[in-house]
């Protein structure tokens, strides 16, 4: 018999990004309530509960919180993440002090529980993975403020007895992912028989399948044993360059001769290798990404595109 989680609510931040939509999904699905707040809530038809507000608005953060009455905050909500996110006055608004106030009204009405989205590019870029002990030293001011909301989120909940635990995602990637984004422009060329422009490609990530990512905040939400004061890498901990991310495309397709690597310049500042150390994240959350790269592009393929677009061999 399934556990009822019919009376657990969560209070979601960013559901309307590609993280967080995932997450809303798999909280839905494990039958929890999932309250959402969301500057403009879709229009569509929703079992999701939505509240209109703003990480910079106070009053609609209490507005908000009054209302849903949650057990749990998942925080998935930042602003840099997309490339033309460049105002410095929001990264610190919205990913430090908005933190803050959200932190602040929680514990006032009573969250039990929150945890907080962190990002692989809090660390320093690196040939070998990355343990979740490496220094702190990110080359953005988006990974700063990220770092400075990570150590905020961890310090307050203690402060504020709010048990607190923060994941570090590395290169999640699929379903539904922004079009600008390395797969989707890859698929994307390889499907339409379009030629991309694209960087050198020589560039180093860990690619981590979103449908593992939501499933781990699930089990958060749910588990009676909370890493409270924790930090966690959530990576696969593989080492795939981008352009083998383009090969593997090109195998799946059966398309070849559309990438252009190397006709746009690598963005400077950018970290060259961002791989995960997942000891800490296999030993205590029992939690290992199931999805090879090769299986999540197959399952985005044939989400968006359709099974005819895949190679039968």
């Amino acid at each position: 018999m399934n556990p009822d989680f019919s009376e657990h609510r969560i209070f979601l931040t960013g559901a309307t990004g590609f993280v967080g939509s995932h997450v809303a999904s798999k909280l839905l699905l494990a039958g929890m309530q999932v309250h959402a707040l969301c500057r403009n809530p879709p229009a569509d038809p929703s079992p999701i509960h939505w509240h209109i507000g703003d990480l910079k608005n106070p009053a609609s953060l209490k507005e908000a919180l009054i209302a849903a009455r949650p057990h749990t905050v998942i925080h998935c909500a930042a602003y840099g993440i997309r490339h033309h996110e460049r105002s410095h006055q929001e990264l610190i608004d919205i990913n430090i002090q908005g933190t803050l106030s959200l932190m602040e009204l929680a514990a006032h009405y009573g969250v039990q529980r929150w945890i907080q989205t962190g990002s692989c590019f809090e660390y320093p870029s690196q040939r070998e993975p990355l343990t979740e002990e490496a220094i702190p030293a990110p080359p953005s001011l988006y990974g700063v403020t990220k770092v400075a909301s990570t150590l905020l989120a961890l310090q307050q909940g203690l402060l504020l007895h709010i048990p607190t635990t923060a994941l570090r995602l590395f290169s999640v990637y699929g379903p539904f992912e922004s079009k600008q984004r390395l797969i989707p422009t890859l698929l994307a060329s390889c499907l339409t028989e379009q030629p991309a422009s694209l960087s050198s490609g020589h560039k180093i990530r860990d690619f981590v399948y979103v449908e593992d990512v939501a499933a781990l905040y699930v089990a958060l939400a749910t588990t009676s044993h909370f890493p409270a004061g924790e930090i966690f890498n959530i990576g696969s901990g593989i080492s795939t360059t981008l352009q083998e991310v383009g090969s593997l495309v090109e195998t799946l397709t059966e398309k070849s001769g559309y990438f252009h690597w190397g006709e746009k310049p690598d963005r400077p500042m950018e970290h060259l290798s961002l791989v995960a150390d997942i000891t800490k994240s296999q030993k205590i959350l029992q939690w290992k990404a199931k999805t090879s790269l090769e299986q999540g592009l197959t399952q985005i393929i044939r989400s968006q595109y359709g099974t005819e677009c895949l190679n039968r061999a």
